[in-house]
């Protein structure tokens, strides 16, 4: 049997990507010192990113599960976003261990496909 292609969900799947494009331009200025960014914490790379990864990852595997697939699109758009957080994530891995709210990830909690816990 064919999947079926889900529509809709592309323009949110876009939605969450360009928050979490928009987090990483932040707290890369914050990362660099720009003066009007205070520090990166913990809860700000754990909520900005990493939650938002995990939803569109939940999202894309319920999908899978119910025997739909995503627009060819939406894929793009997620894989570009995991080459840049690929790009970015160990960068800061390192800034928020030196937060006072730094908490280590437990990667055991989550699917073994949600690689973003796993980067050291």
């Amino acid at each position: 049997m064919r999947k079926k292609v889900v529509v809709g969900f592309g323009a949110a799947a876009r939605e969450v990507a360009v928050g979490i494009w928009a987090s990483l331009v932040e707290m890369d200025k914050s990362f660099a010192g720009t003066p009007s960014h205070s520090g990166v914490g913990w809860i700000d790379l754990h909520h900005d990113v990493l939650y938002d990864r995990s939803r569109l990852g939940y999202a894309i595997a319920f999908l899978g599960t119910i025997n739909l697939k995503c627009p060819v699109a939406t894929i793009r758009i997620v894989k570009k976003l995991d080459q840049d957080l690929k790009r970015f994530l160990p960068r800061a891995y390192g800034e928020v261990r030196k937060a006072p709210d730094f908490r280590p990830f437990e990667p055991e909690r989550y699917p073994k496909s949600f690689w973003w816990y796993r980067l050291r």
